[in-house]
């Protein structure tokens, strides 16, 4: 409804609202959302897949009253802050370069931009890939982020990061403190040691998978720009790259057996590994 609203036809209101809110980047329009030109389409959007990169448990316990869950969840405050040191980065990049009119346009475009990214919807409303170095290193480390754990989003989910960087700052103080016990805290609990083995394993799986498939392209005459971007957003399932693949360009131009490759990542990726790897190993089969 708000998306018609703002101009667009019944077709495409409802194929970008089932693109925002499951996170998908499909768009029925070439330049994507840029096509509209449209400030109102693109914060609606951008609320829509923020929201839809949340953990819908959280809104679940809203439902049932218990509104608190939204802000007091750890994972939603880091996300939160994220887009905001992310989407303030960028544009404060775009003001150094001096590209679009205003403040307020500048901030519009990152914001878009860096929850289009983050939440794998991989929208664009711009060819970001002409924007300042800095910007565009900034929306590429967010493809390995992705949204928060129980939403629609893809990639690494915010969740484990925050594991991650507790598990090495434990491993730090550790060595401060060889015999202590450090348990890693989130939301109040110490995470078992079975789930921060499986955060530490999962991370390994999806960097590996993600090196392995940028050295097959690369073995297909693809620069290695293009091959890692797209090795990068096919495992995170983010929807948009850079060099040929960036916002610009699209997959069309690789070869049938690149296809293949990035089609078998995009499926590990969304099924996150375990569940089809664990086919290939033989205790699987045995009754």
């Amino acid at each position: 409804m708000l998306l018609l609203a703002g101009g667009l036809d019944w077709f495409d209101a409802i194929c970008h609202t089932f693109s925002a809110v499951a996170t998908g980047g499909f768009s029925a329009k070439n330049a994507s959302v840029g096509h509209y030109g449209s400030a109102y389409v693109e914060t609606t959007l951008t609320v829509f897949m923020f929201l839809a990169s949340l953990n819908f448990a959280l809104y679940y316990r809203a439902v049932r009253g218990d509104w608190k869950a939204l802000f007091a969840n750890a994972e939603s405050r880091v996300f939160f802050w994220l887009i905001v040191a992310a989407g303030l980065a960028v544009a404060l990049s775009l003001t150094a370069a001096g590209l679009y009119d205003g403040p307020l346009e500048r901030l519009r475009k990152s914001f878009f931009q860096v929850v289009a990214v983050i939440s794998t919807t991989g929208f664009s409303s711009a060819d970001w890939e002409k924007w300042p170095h800095f910007s565009q290193g900034v929306l590429f480390l967010l493809f390995f982020v992705g949204g928060c754990s129980g939403s629609t989003s893809g990639g690494l989910k915010c969740v484990r990061w925050i594991l991650l960087f507790k598990g090495i700052r434990r491993t730090l103080r550790q060595h401060i403190h060889p015999r202590a016990v450090l348990p890693v805290r989130l939301n109040g609990r110490a995470a078992p040691e079975a789930v921060m083995t499986a955060v530490w394993s999962f991370c390994a799986v999806y960097f590996i998978v993600i090196a392995g498939a940028t050295l097959a392209l690369t073995s297909m005459n693809i620069d290695l720009l293009t091959a890692f971007s797209a090795a990068a957003c096919a495992v995170g399932n983010v929807g948009v790259g850079l060099g040929e693949v960036g916002p610009s360009g699209n997959f069309g131009s690789m070869p049938g057996a690149a296809k293949a490759v990035l089609s078998l990542c995009m499926f590990l990726g969304r099924l996150e590994f375990f569940t089809l790897l664990i086919l290939f190993l033989p205790e699987f089969w045995r009754r």
